[in-house]
């Protein structure tokens, strides 16, 4: 992490970018997935495209796995309310 400190020591968005997918997959730190979304949010914020395509990309994994939950509760009621 060394000279990732050294990097954002100096601003660099893309050492910001690089360090999301660390706390994200507990590569050398623990797994910490808001430390990771406020690196990626950082990076964007800084003018990182790489960043603010991997912000809208989660964003869609969101809103997709938002509306398969909804389904599965659907799924479930109709299951619980059939028996």
């Amino acid at each position: 992490m060394g000279w990732y400190q050294n990097a954002l020591n100096a601003g660099s968005d893309a050492a910001m970018f690089d360090i999301g997918p660390l706390y994200e997959n507990g590569l050398g730190v623990d797994r910490d997935l808001d430390q990771a979304l406020g690196w990626f949010r950082k990076a964007a914020a800084s003018g990182s495209e790489p960043a603010r395509g991997a912000q809208e990309s989660r964003r869609q994994v969101e809103a997709r796995r938002g509306r398969l939950d909804a389904r599965a509760r659907v799924s479930i009621d109709q299951l619980s309310t059939a028996c």
